[in-house]
């Protein structure tokens, strides 16, 4: 169907070339009237904008500008932007010429300008610049040019995310993965000056020199030191996010008088080495944003904060009774990134320094990880500042997003991560959910015993499954910020549907089953009642939460065994046979199929369930 669409808007060229622009519109009708059904947003916005030229070349300037002007799900500036090529760079000057808006966003967040740069387009990129100059009028040039700048910035993240730092966590050994992240990090700034202009080293003061520094060093005191490779001074860093208490303006330090920020993080550090024995006070190193950022140009350093945050292995955050549960917004981002990372690769630490119940002084306990945070409702000193926090926040969710083994070409495209099982539990009596997911590549545990409510959030794979806990047989599937309605039914009614809330890819679930020691304590699940379509599995399978990778390694074997002598693997050709397929599908999605439902059913009051990817 696509390549019809395809072939249809290439016709309608040969027609307007030939100055027949009726022929031309009616063959971009039926292109639309294709491209509408298709899970390809670029091809459905480039199908949108041939109809909007070839309307335009027949004199109807309005009905096109319609066209050409529709963002959602994907504006066709913001195809031509992701399929970069001379012919689409030729088009993207008819838009520009037309006066079409290009600061339009599609259903990711991202505008044209965002993939010209994160394409490496830098003709598409001065054309889009150009036509938002045209739209924005000169008297918003420093705002394009912070659009400018918010792109690279964008793309910055994404590289050193998902292509260099991410990778170090997901297959360092536990003893020294975060030494080999800030490596990793010193080099990818060393190897690259736009970075280097764009974020901050990874500073820090060894913990010596600030405990004996008597105040907050600031920035520029000979203790701040830089991490530049191996020989490093220190090899265990904590990251300490704190208010600014002092109420004078301009304030010259954030501490108080009495320096009362500065001895709250030497007590909070003495006990976190009591805690934690084995680490050296002499190779500890400590990072405060007041020593280890420039006062005078702060912006590099506000933009590496998730990625220095990520590279220290501990974080304490000093907390006031009258702090209200993070009230301010720069404490309150802080938090949201050490979730994330604690989350995502459980190999940092999380400490809230908190006053004492029974007695004066302080005292360090584990951190909240269930604590929701709304950046929308935190307090700032200075306004102008909400727009870093809150483009921090949306950068968060890149620590926590499926990276791609190669690079991507959009942001759009969701490709397959490392292979991980997520495996949860559900009671709806106790209405908890209980969350665990192995890399089973390196056999390592990922995350365990997350705890939520209603909705099960498997982050490190980029996506989360919903149940509604009343809502038998129904769930809903999202993706970044795409979500997708999923109704299961016996075997006999034709497997999986979807219903889409509006257009967009679409996404399919390889494996659902029992877990055979939930089905053992249990019993199997009833018979469905009449007329009653809800969730059913084949639990043919016997297996235990803590020997997944041993379970793959013998499927596998099992597996091989089952091919014929043509090589073709039965099982797979009878599951291919028994659901619907949907080859279209599976090309900018983690691929997604129910395992055989059969006409059984499982309660949702009390169910177990994997999913993989």
């Amino acid at each position: 169907m696509a390549w019809e669409s395809i072939g249809l808007d290439r016709l309608s060229l040969c027609y307007t070339l030939r100055g027949d622009t009726k022929k031309a519109v009616d063959c971009c009708v039926q292109s639309r009237h294709i491209a509408s059904n298709t899970t390809y947003t670029t091809i459905e916005a480039l199908s949108r904008f041939f109809y909007g030229r070839a309307l335009h070349r027949d004199g109807q300037h309005d009905v096109a500008m319609i066209q050409l002007s529709s963002a959602k799900p994907c504006s066709p500036a913001i195809a031509l932007c992701k399929e970069p090529s001379e012919e689409h760079r030729q088009y993207l000057q008819d838009l520009v010429d037309l006066g079409v808006d290009m600061a339009l966003t599609d259903e990711n967040g991202y505008a044209a300008l965002d993939y010209a740069v994160f394409n490496n387009e830098h003709d598409a990129e001065t054309l889009v610049l150009t036509g938002l100059r045209k739209g924005f009028g000169e008297s918003r040039r420093e705002e394009i040019e912070q659009l400018r700048t918010n792109s690279y910035l964008r793309k910055g993240y994404r590289e050193l995310f998902q292509e260099r730092l991410r990778p170090v966590l997901l297959k360092s050994n536990l003893g020294d993965n975060l030494q080999t992240l800030r490596r990793e990090y010193a080099l990818s700034l060393s190897e690259d000056e736009g970075k280097r202009q764009l974020f901050d080293a990874f500073n820090f003061v060894r913990y010596t020199d600030f405990h004996a520094c008597g105040r907050l060093p600031s920035w520029g005191d000979s203790s701040l030191q830089t991490f530049k490779d191996h020989e490093s001074e220190v090899d265990f860093v904590i990251f300490f996010s704190y208010r600014w208490i002092n109420k004078a303006k301009p304030a010259k330090s954030p501490d108080g008088e009495n320096n009362t920020q500065l001895w709250r993080m030497v007590e909070a550090t003495e006990e976190f080495l009591r805690l934690h024995p084995t680490i050296s006070k002499d190779k500890l190193g400590v990072w405060v944003d007041y020593s280890c950022v420039c006062q005078d140009d702060p912006m590099p350093g506000v933009r590496a904060l998730p990625m220095i945050l990520m590279q220290c292995n501990a974080v304490i955050s000093l907390y006031d009774d009258d702090d209200d549960d993070y009230g301010r917004a720069w404490c309150s981002v802080e938090v949201l990134m050490i979730q994330a990372i604690k989350r995502s690769y459980n190999l940092h630490l999380w400490y809230e320094q908190r006053p004492k119940r029974a007695e004066e002084g302080w005292v360090l306990e584990d951190g909240p990880m269930n604590l929701e945070i709304s950046m929308a409702e935190k307090t700032l000193t200075k306004e102008e500042d909400r727009s870093k926090v809150l483009f921090l926040e949306r950068q968060t969710s890149l620590l926590i997003i499926v990276p791609s083994a190669t690079k991507s070409k959009s942001p759009s495209d969701l490709v397959k991560g490392p292979e991980v099982w997520a495996i949860w539990q559900k009671n709806k009596q106790t209405n908890k959910v209980s969350t665990s997911a192995w890399d089973i590549k390196d056999k390592k545990l990922v995350l365990r015993d997350y705890k939520c409510g209603d909705e099960l959030s498997v982050s490190e794979l980029g996506l989360q499954l919903k149940f509604e806990a009343d809502g038998l047989g129904e769930g809903s599937l999202f993706v970044g910020k795409i979500s997708y309605n999923l109704r299961l039914k016996p075997q006999n009614s034709g497997g999986i549907s979807y219903r889409q809330n509006y257009s967009s890819i679409r996404v399919s679930v390889k494996y659902i089953v029992l877990v055979g020691s939930h089905l053992a304590k249990h019993g199997p699940p009833p018979p469905p009642k009449s007329n009653q379509a809800i969730d059913c599995y084949k639990n043919g399978f016997d297996d235990d939460f803590f020997r997944l990778a041993s379970y793959l390694e013998g499927k596998k074997k099992a597996d091989d065994k089952r091919k014929n002598k043509k090589g073709v693997d039965e099982k797979k050709k009878m599951i291919a046979q028994e659901l619907p397929q949907t080859p279209e599908l599976q090309s900018r999605c983690p691929e997604v199929q129910v395992l055989v439902p059969q006409a059984v059913s499982w309660p949702l009051d009390q169910w177990t369930g994997w999913l993989m990817l």
